[in-house]
């Protein structure tokens, strides 16, 4: 190799005209011309190191630090293999030093002279490569030695850092790390240096908004561990789960190496969300300006579509990470595993405190890792059947990565105590060898399961309790504004208007937190991979129900139909978030349907139906009947309205006509809930279960027009009619005369109230005080006549419908004195003197249309009565005389 070729790809690799100082004479044979025409006898890669330490040697020049240098020089290296690929496939093969194009003489060159060339050009690629492997030692050297180069004491006090600033300026060629990683690997000085620069990269997003600067960040972060060398040099540092630092939930997201990066979020943080302000790019516009609300909907859409880079990025990172297999694989399903036990508790609980748990942010952009991990066997047609064979429950109850996140969990069907006795009669689950026993889809399914819910599911029932609140708050205002002619001239006025501006601030407030949930949580995309996997949930939870009083493994529809099955033990002994979690997502994407029908238009909901409707009638499988509730609720949300013509209406509709199990035991589930719902062991019990009954009754409502249904109410009606039949009866009777009685009785004190307020002199006389208390009370008397009424309407409704064709229960001799009872009392209300004490003004305010329920009542003498006549020794007649 000519000398002259090697040392011009020196000068251009570092920048420098090469002269007499680095070669002596006698190696120069005592010439006076420069070393760059100098045959020289000094190791080609020993020179050039002599010239890389004489200039690293001076120092920083002007504005270039040394780093900036050697990094340079790394570039300029990488354009020394690129001439010689340039020259390799141009068919020319004169070196680095050529021209580029061979000179006529060069043509006419032999084969030998041809090799010769050739072979000259692979060692100087041989020296590149030690030249490459050289600068990027002496980076390793600049940053982990201080003092050994000249330096600023700037430059000095960054250290390592240094080349974080240079990541961040764009200074640094993306091959760097590779081979960085490649010559310290297994070295300490890598770890030293990447990963100062990744918690760095970490500081810089930690206060930053979805609006602010996180993409390169995180990209640049993505990029350090693509890098397999990078990657186990970052899971074996103390810092990938510095254990001695994690004392809450939330220090995961600020002292683990890659916490920083999933904290950023649209989501509400007590902290706030970072730099620039999302709130103020969220600010809720008045209901009339339509350009405001306008700028408002293009915020949101370009904070999802923020959220989407994050997430996407936050996948591919864990993705790669875990493709690297081995100890990286195992660090970041530590890593995952670390964040949800650091956090089980706290974040279950109804209020957390978010000082001590990792923020909603932190936990939603985990979900969405963790659901793109399921992915693959997710798909309804590929992945179901391999996720079943990988799953084994066990891993809810011993061995698994989460030692301690399901402990306290509320089970199915069974109490804290008997779970802890059944747990330990459990034989002990090993693994092949001892091992660790449970399969990467097992840790996938279950991990996820976690994470989902107390992440993305958290996530929505604060959403949805702030939106209970929020609707509160403005009924308060709403009320405070109406009656302000009263109080303005009332000794408290101060205090009313002190108490209407703060309602309207944190009014104001609430509605920007609704917005900064919506950007998240409603996203589409996360909407359908949480469905997708819920489904996967509901199938996998049917797994358990017994098909002909046999094992499990059953198809979820046969398993169904079988109206006697019993649970194993084992399904009493789940969390009961694996069910409620279904339901909790079904209700919340009705809600979101009815704003964004897209949401479930194209989603296959069967698997989801058959889910509903069996377990709301198996207290056996679920004990607690506000669960069963919820999914009535989803049931109830999916009723499609009547007069309206969308193809989301027409697919529910389908649901309820044709679902093969919804058919045969809908009806049935649900009266038998209406039965259930009666004692639940809560102290609000008696009011919960009118609001139950009310959504139960009015899905009987609509499933009675439809056929099939209809036949199979009939047809349970007749076989239980002294029997289950008979006790729903009697509960639809003990809830209509309450519910009438009360609504009756609270009718004369809203009209006395009103029909003073209207004597305007009379009312002004009184003190301010007493009427301020006799408003409040009439406000309070409204809305439970309201609600009374309200409910009490489905109840004699379903007694109207129902007794056209449904009668048994209703005329045998232990129920038809009560039925005759109650109807000639309300009768009487209706018809009698105390008719005149029902009237009320604007009673439709109120759903109080006494004559419908004089018709409603008379339908129902006549249907029993009609029916009486054909029974032997039937005494309705007499009953009611």
């Amino acid at each position: 190799m000519a000398p002259s070729e090697w040392m011009r790809g020196i000068e251009r690799t570092f920048g420098l005209v090469l002269g007499r100082p680095l070669v002596s004479e006698e190696e120069s044979g005592g010439s006076t011309t420069e070393a760059t025409t100098t045959k020289t006898t000094t190791e080609p890669v020993t020179l050039a190191e002599k010239v890389l330490m004489t200039r690293l040697a001076e120092g920083t020049q002007g504005e270039e630090s040394s780093l900036s240098y050697l990094l340079g020089c790394y570039e300029r290296c990488l354009d020394e293999f690129r001439r010689i690929d340039g020259r390799r496939s141009s068919g020319s093969f004169a070196g680095v030093g050529g021209a580029s194009s061979p000179s006529p003489a060069k043509r006419d060159k032999s084969p030998a002279d041809t090799a010769d060339a050739e072979e000259e050009t692979n060692a100087l690629e041989e020296n590149l490569v030690q030249l490459n492997t050289l600068i990027v030692s002496y980076v390793g050297l600049l940053l982990t030695i201080p003092g050994m180069f000249p330096q600023t004491d700037e430059q000095e006090n960054r250290g390592v850092l240094q080349l974080y600033d240079a990541l961040m300026s764009n200074q640094i060629p993306q091959r760097f790390f590779v081979d960085f990683a490649g010559r310290f690997s297994g070295e300490e000085t890598l770890a030293q240096i990447i990963v100062p620069v990744i918690k760095e990269l970490g500081k810089s997003v930690v206060n930053v908004s979805p609006l602010g600067d996180f993409q390169k960040p995180l990209n640049l972060c993505t990029l350090l561990l693509s890098c397999k060398e990078v990657a186990l040099a970052c899971v074996r540092s103390e810092d990938w789960l510095p254990l001695d630092r994690l004392t809450t939930g939330r220090s995961i997201e600020y002292e683990s190496l890659l916490g920083p990066f999933f904290k950023v979020s649209t989501l509400p943080d007590i902290f706030g969300n970072g730099k620039p302000s999302i709130r103020q790019l969220l600010r809720v516009p008045e209901e009339r300006d339509v350009r405001a609300q306008q700028e408002v909907a293009v915020a949101v859409r370009t904070l999802r579509q923020s959220m989407k880079i994050v997430q996407q990025s936050l996948q591919e990172l864990v993705l790669s990470l875990l493709r690297m297999g081995g100890e990286v694989r195992e660090g970041i399903l530590s890593w995952i595993a670390r964040a949800i036990e650091d956090n089980a508790k706290g974040r279950a609980k109804m209020r957390i405190d978010l000082l001590k748990c990792a923020t909603h942010g932190f936990f939603f952009n985990l979900s969405s890792v963790m659901l793109n991990l399921c992915g693959p066997f997710m798909d309804p047609l590929k992945g179901y059947g391999k996720a079943y064979d990988k799953v084994n429950v066990d891993f809810v109850f011993q061995g698994s990565r989460l030692q301690e996140a399901f402990k306290e969990d509320t089970r199915c069907a069974a109490s804290l105590e008997e779970y802890n006795k059944w747990l330990g009669g459990r034989e002990k689950v090993e693994g092949d060898g001892g091992g660790y026993p449970y399969h990467f889809i097992c840790d996938c399914f279950f991990m996820t399961a976690k994470v989902m819910h107390l992440g993305f599911m958290k996530s929505v029932r604060d959403f949805l309790d702030n939106m209970k609140e929020l609707s509160r708050h403005q009924h308060m205002l709403r009320r405070l504004q109406s009656t302000q002619a009263a109080w303005q001239s009332g000794p408290y006025r101060r205090q009313t208007e002190q108490q209407v501006q703060q309602l309207e601030a944190w009014i104001s407030e609430h509605k920007e937190m609704h917005l900064c949930y919506e950007c998240a949580i409603q996203e589409e995309g996360i909407l359908h991979q949480a469905l997708l996997y819920y489904k996967l949930v509901g199938s996998w939870l049917f797994r358990f129900v017994p098909e002909d009083g046999g094992g499990g493994n059953a198809d979820p529809a046969a398993s169904a139909m079988e109206v006697d099955a019993k649970p194993p033990e084992v399904f009493h002994m789940l969390p009961e978030f694996f069910v409620d979690d279904v339901a909790e997502l079904l209700l919340f994407t009705a809600r979101v349907a009815e704003r964004q029908p897209r949401v479930l238009q194209d989603e296959d909901l069967e698997a989801f139906m058959t889910f509903l409707v069996v377990f709301t009638g198996k207290p056996d499988f679920v004990h607690n009947p506000y669960l069963r509730a919820k999914m009535v609720d989803v049931l109830h949300h999916w009723v499609p309205p009547p007069n309206v013509t969308h193809p989301l209406v027409s697919k529910m509709a389908n649901l309820f006509e044709f679902h093969e199990i919804g058919k045969k035991s809908l009806v049935a589930n649900l009266l038998k809930l209406y039965v259930d719902i009666e004692f639940t062991g809560s102290n609000t019990q008696f009011y919960d279960k009118f609001n139950i009954r009310h959504h139960i009754g009015e899905m009987l409502e609509y499933l009675w027009s439809i056929p099939v249904h209809r036949a199979n109410w009939k047809a349970l009606a007749n076989e239980q009619a002294d029997g289950f039949y008979l006790k729903f009866v009697n509960m639809l009777v003990n809830d209509a005369i309450y519910l009438l009685d009360e609504g009756m009785k609270k009718l004369p004190e809203v009209r006395e109230t009103l029909e003073a307020m209207d004597n305007i002199d009379m009312w002004n006389s009184q003190p301010p005080q007493e009427q301020s208390e006799r408003e409040q009370q009439l406000r309070q008397s409204e809305d439970i006549l309201r609600q009374d009424l309200l409910l009490a309407n489905v109840h004699i409704d379903l007694m109207e419908y129902t007794t056209r064709e449904i009668t048994k229960a209703f005329l045998l001799p232990e129920m038809v004195e009560r039925i005759a009872t109650m109807l000639n009392y309300f009768l009487r209300f209706l018809v009698g003197p105390e008719r005149k004490q029902l009237k009320v003004r604007n009673p439709e305010k109120y759903g109080w249309d006494p004559r419908k329920m004089l018709s409603q009542i008379m339908k129902i003498y006549m249907h029993l009565a009609v029916a009486d006549e054909k029974v032997e020794g039937g005494n309705f007649g007499s009953s009611v005389a």
